[in-house]
């Protein structure tokens, strides 16, 4: 039985689409080190300057007076004359199918 497909030729260097391209430092990692302050193990232990007061860490409050809750804008238009029944909508003039 013969292979009617041909092998592929094999080619001494690849392509440039085909190398892997090598990771070069985008800068000079020896400088610019961060660090980080020393940390106290509990609260009585940080420096006071760290620590927020407890204003700082109440949040505003969201709740409203009874005086200062948002009204509803009063309709001008009576109440339409139909009535909902479950996502179609049916006239209650009508005689409904029963």
């Amino acid at each position: 039985m013969t292979n009617s497909t041909p092998e592929p030729e094999p080619t001494e260097e690849p392509s440039p689409e085909a190398q892997t391209p090598t990771p070069t430092p985008a800068s000079d990692t020896s400088e610019g080190e961060v660090t980080t302050p020393a940390e106290a193990e509990s609260p009585e232990d940080a420096d006071p300057s760290e620590v927020p007061d407890t204003e700082e860490l109440q949040e505003p409050s969201t709740e409203k007076d009874p005086g200062e809750e948002p009204k509803a804008p009063k309709r001008e238009e009576p109440e339409p004359d139909h009535e909902a029944v479950g996502i179609g909508v049916v006239d209650t003039e009508e005689p409904q199918a029963g």
